[in-house]
């Protein structure tokens, strides 16, 4: 089926690369087996109001929605990449991308001149040095991290780790260098801006992940004194099936048992502290 009517207004199913959809399109959905919109594939279609891809489309070619100057709604959770002027000059107003986007390349969406607002993950190279992804975006007011980001630093076993952490993301985010300032980092008025927006990335990135190792490490020193808790439980328990000091069989027997215990504990108590 290429297209199916709902609320009177016709979806096209979108096969892929060679797969023409009508100009006179609004709604198009893509198909399971497509995992990349082609450059150009919808550029200037003037009635297109919405795009909505499964999780396995990976990348948004270049120029794929170029100039869609009715285009409102976009969803593609699962993409890695977005090409160089994917979205320039739509009249998106918010953007959501998930944890699996690594990369926007350049002017990807210049001149969106009506978005206020985008969500992405923190990574190194998301923006690069020199892309200016959302240059001439005259409304965009915030830059916003990704959920997952902020969860995992409220789950750091420290507060003082969490403060840290809150101190060196929100401010630069709500008015520093991810928000409409001269220092935005989508704008990159000098070369001073863009060196500070890269900095800033890879100090947050590697400040996380040091404070990650050390709450995983945590985690397991946790387990270990568990371990031996309830071994040492049941070695001072007094059944008659508990082995004498001079058994050492059964005494490591005792703790494979308590090894057994632990399969249960760890993933069932401890897992909601591990940090992804």
């Amino acid at each position: 089926m290429m297209s199916e009517h709902v609320a009177n207004q016709m979806i096209y199913l979108y096969m892929g690369d060679g797969h023409v959809i009508p100009r006179n399109a609004t709604r198009i959905r893509v198909h399971e087996s497509v995992i990349a919109i082609p450059p150009h594939a919808f550029e200037q279609y003037p009635h297109l109001v919405e795009l909505i891809c499964h999780d396995g489309v990976k990348t948004i070619g270049y120029r794929a929605l170029y100039l869609c100057p009715s285009l409102k709604l976009v969803q593609i959770p699962g993409v890695i990449e977005i090409m160089a002027e994917a979205f320039a000059g739509c009249p998106l107003t918010h953007v959501t991308f998930e944890d699996k986007l690594e990369r926007i390349l350049k002017a990807a969406f210049r001149s969106c001149k009506s978005m206020k607002s985008i969500t992405i993950p923190l990574k190194e190279d998301m923006l690069g040095i020199v892309e200016m992804p959302f240059y001439d975006c005259d409304k965009l007011e915030r830059v916003d991290i990704v959920e997952s980001l902020h969860k995992a630093i409220a789950a750091f076993q420290f507060e003082e780790w969490t403060d840290d952490m809150n101190l060196e993301v929100l401010p630069m985010i709500n008015g520093g260098i991810l928000s409409q300032t001269p220092n935005h980092v989508g704008c990159y008025p000098t070369p001073g801006a863009k060196n500070r927006a890269v900095l800033w990335i890879a100090s947050v990135l590697y400040k996380f992940d040091r404070y990650k190792a050390q709450h995983l490490n945590l985690l397991k020193e946790a387990s270990t004194t568990l371990e031996l808790a309830l071994w040492k439980m049941r070695l001072n328990r007094g059944n008659s099936d508990v082995p004498h000091e001079g058994d050492k069989g059964g005494r490591a027997k005792c703790r494979d048992n308590c090894g057994a215990d632990m399969t249960i504990i760890i993933p069932n108590v401890l897992s909601f502290l591990k940090i992804e």
